[in-house]
């Protein structure tokens, strides 16, 4: 019996030792002229397969996934932020903001579906400021998105060597009956 109650004791004590939060730390602006921009979104079961990519002054910076946070280093200026999503999807999608130099900016994107009678489903995107207190609080638990380099490799060798090529035609006697062995 004792046994017993030892083994349940741990089952329930073990899953709750196991769960360690990422804690989110804000890196320092050290470049002159420039301030760091957080894009963040956190873990929503709706358009959970849609990344939509983001846009700065037109230019593709990166893109941003579901329960994830980007930050990119920014001159201070006028810029536009916005979200690469086509007419599908309602919402704010874009925003027109002036960078101060050497500040933190932070921007939250949510996500929302909506089903309705006789009609397509809404899906939805909004993008804004937000504070930096909630922001610090909201980013604690969700993962970085490193930025990942495209490295693809092609090997494309010649299996047949330039002395084993022979004639590409179609002959009988290059043909192996499956019966021969």
């Amino acid at each position: 019996m004792r046994i017993i109650k030892l083994l349940i004791l741990s089952v329930l004590f073990l899953p709750a030792c196991s769960h360690e939060r990422i804690r989110f730390i804000p890196i320092e602006v050290n470049e002159a002229g420039k301030s760091i921009i957080y894009i963040y979104r956190q873990n929503s079961s709706s358009n959970i397969i849609v990344s939509p990519d983001i846009l700065v002054d037109g230019k593709k910076q990166s893109l941003i996934k579901n329960n994830s946070y980007i930050h990119f280093f920014l001159p201070a200026g006028q810029h536009n932020i916005k979200l690469a999503l086509n007419d599908r999807y309602e919402g704010q999608k874009e925003l027109d903001v002036f960078i101060d130099e050497g500040h933190a900016y932070f921007f939250e994107i949510t996500t929302k579906m909506q089903f309705r009678m006789n009609q397509p489903y809404l899906r939805r995107f909004d993008f804004y400021q937000v504070d930096k207190a909630l922001a610090l609080n909201e980013m604690q638990g969700i993962p970085s998105m490193k930025k990942k380099t495209k490295t693809k490799k092609y090997f494309f060798k010649d299996s047949v060597s330039e002395d084993k090529k022979e004639d590409a035609s179609f002959s009988t006697q290059k043909t192996r009956s499956p019966f021969s062995n």
